[in-house]
C-alpha cells in the first residue's frame, strides 16, 4: 500500500483554481478567436501538468506503508524536518508555558545529535521531547500515518495492565511493586515517557493520567520494542522474583498521539444520567454532541430533577479531556443564577460568530439544588475550564484528583505533517482564559480532605 500525505492541501487548492481559470479563459479564446476546439487540448495540458506536478512531489510525498519501519532518512532531510518543526512552533505557537530560551537550546542540541540514516522512530525519539518541552497539553506529535499503518498487524506491546504511582509501577492486576523491566529500573522507565506525553506547564497529573491508559503505546514508542518482557517484581512481603511474558499485538495500543484522547470514548455515549431516591448523577464523558443534542438533554434532566424535588446533583466529569466550550456553557446555565462572560481574552471573528463571546444566561433565578464535581487528571482543556468556574464561583463541593488543565490552556489547534518523515504535528495557536481568578492557572484541585466515596 502507497499512502500519500495531504499536507499541501491548500497549495494544491489555489494551483487547481488558477489551473482552472487559465483553461477556461484559453478555451473561450480558442472558441472565438480561432474558432477550435480546445476540450481535449485542455484536459491534455491538465493531465499532463498533474502528473508531473505528482511526480515532483507538490502534491504531498508517497510512502510505502510495507517498509514504513525501516525507510531511513539522510541527516539534511531530517534537518529539515526538524527546522519545519522549529519554525511552526517558534512563530505560531503561544507557548504559554513554555521556556523560550530553553526550548531553543533543546532545539540546538537535537540538530547536533541527528545522525546519517536514522529511521522515523528513531528521530521521532529525539525530537518529541522538544514538542513536549513547549508545556502546552493541545501540542503532541505523533508518528506518520504510514508508520501507524504499518503497526497494525505487527506492533506486539506489553500485554499487562500497569499503574503508575508516582515514581513506582505496579501490576494492575496483583498490584505488586514493579522494580523493573528488561534490566531498566522503573523510575528510569516512568521519567523517559513522562517526558514525552504532553501537559500543561508543570502540571503532570494529565500525563499520568494518560500514562495509566496507554502505559504498553507510550513504552513501545519510547522505550524499546522487545518481543518478551522480565519483569522484576516486589511482593508486599518485600520478596523479589522475575516473570517472563511475550509481547502481544493489542489494536487499541496502536493510536497516535492526540487521537488516544478520543480512542476511548469510541462506540459510547458522551453523556448519561441516573436517579436515586435523593440524588441525580450527569456522566459527561467528553464535552461532544451525541447521539441526542445536549441542550435537549440537559433540559430533559434537570426538568426531572425539579419534577422528583431531588436536592442534589452530581457532575462527574472524570475521562473528560474536554470538547465545545458551549456545551460546558450550556450545564453552566443550569447552575448559576446571574450572567457570566465566560471567556476573559479576546475571540477572533470566526469564533464570535460560533457564539463562543455570548455571555452564560442563567436558566432559573435560583437553583433548587446543591451539587458536587468529581474529576480527575483527564479533565483538561474545556473541562479544565468549567472545573475552574465551578470552584472559582462556588457552585460546589470538588471531589476526586488533581485536573490536567485549569483556567488557561492553548488551543485554537492546527495540524501539519513533517515533509521528509511524515510525522504530524497538531498544535495550539492562541491561549484561551476564562474569567476566573485562580492562583493555579493550570490545575484545579480538590476541596480539601473531600474524597469520593
Amino acid at each position: 500500500m502507497i499512502l500519500l500525505y495531504h499536507d499541501r492541501i491548500i497549495r494544491v487548492l489555489i494551483f487547481t483554481c488558477i489551473l482552472t481559470v487559465l483553461l477556461l479563459g484559453m478555451r473561450m479564446i480558442a472558441r472565438k478567436k480561432y474558432k477550435i476546439k480546445f476540450f481535449l487540448i485542455g484536459e491534455g495540458i491538465m493531465a499532463v501538468t498533474v502528473m508531473v506536478l505528482g511526480v515532483c512531489g507538490y502534491f504531498g510525498k508517497r510512502v510505502d506503508v510495507k517498509n514504513a519501519d525501516t525507510i531511513t532518512f539522510s541527516k539534511a532531510a531530517l534537518q529539515r524536518d526538524l527546522n519545519q518543526l522549529e519554525t511552526v512552533l517558534f512563530e505560531q505557537s503561544p507557548m504559554y508555558y513554555a521556556d523560550r530560551e530553553s526550548l531553543r537550546e533543546m532545539f540546538v542540541q537535537a540538530k547536533q545529535q541527528i545522525q546519517e540514516n536514522m529511521t522515523e522512530e528513531e528521530f521521532y525519539r529525539l525530537i518529541n521531547p522538544l514538542v513536549v518541552a513547549v508545556r502546552c497539553g493541545h501540542t503532541n506529535l505523533s508518528i506518520s500515518k504510514a508508520l501507524q499503518k504499518n503497526r497494525e498487524q505487527n506492533a506486539k506491546f506489553l500485554p499487562l495492565k500497569i499503574q503508575v504511582e508516582g515514581n513506582r509501577l505496579f501490576d494492575g492486576q496483583s498490584n505488586e511493586r514493579i522494580l523493573s523491566i528488561n534490566g531498566i529500573p522503573s523510575e528510569e522507565i516512568i521519567n523517559t515517557l513522562l517526558s514525552n506525553i504532553s501537559h500543561d506547564g508543570d502540571n503532570l497529573a494529565g500525563a499520568y493520567y494518560i500514562l495509566n491508559l496507554y502505559f504498553p503505546t507510550k513504552y513501545y514508542d519510547f522505550i524499546e520494542q522487545p518481543d518478551e518482557f522480565v519483569i522484576q517484581y516486589q511482593r508486599k512481603d518485600g520478596d523479589i522474583y522475575f516473570k517472563v511474558v511475550d509481547a502481544e499485538y493489542n489494536e487499541e495500543y496502536n493510536v497516535d498521539s492526540w487521537g488516544l484522547r478520543m480512542a476511548q470514548y469510541a462506540g459510547e455515549e458522551y453523556y448519561s444520567s441516573a436517579f436515586s431516591d435523593d440524588t441525580a448523577t450527569l456522566r459527561i464523558k467528553v464535552f461532544m454532541e451525541g447521539k441526542q443534542s445536549f441542550s435537549k438533554f440537559l433540559e430533559d434532566f434537570f426538568a426531572k430533577v425539579k419534577e422528583l424535588h431531588l436536592k442534589k446533583v452530581v457532575i462527574d466529569v472524570r475521562g473528560n479531556f474536554g470538547g465545545d466550550p458551549r456545551m460546558a456553557k450550556e450545564l453552566l446555565s443550569y447552575l448559576i443564577t446571574q450572567p457570566f462572560d465566560y471567556f476573559k481574552n479576546d475571540l477572533s471573528f470566526l469564533e464570535k460568530l460560533a457564539g463562543y463571546d455570548k455571555p452564560v444566561i442563567p436558566k432559573a433565578e435560583e437553583v433548587s439544588f446543591e451539587s458536587e464535581l468529581l474529576m480527575d487528571g483527564a479533565c483538561f482543556s474545556t473541562c479544565g475550564h468549567f472545573a475552574a468556574i465551578y470552584q472559582a464561583m462556588g457552585l460546589g463541593i470538588v471531589r476526586g484528583e488533581k485536573t490536567g488543565g485549569g483556567s488557561i490552556c492553548s488551543d485554537g489547534s492546527k495540524d501539519i505533517v513533517l515533509y521528509q518523515t511524515g510525522l504530524r504535528l497538531h498544535y495550539a495557536t492562541k491561549v484561551f482564559a476564562v474569567n476566573v481568578n485562580c492562583k493555579e492557572t493550570n490545575v484545579v484541585c480538590p476541596d480539601e480532605a473531600v474524597l469520593i466515596e
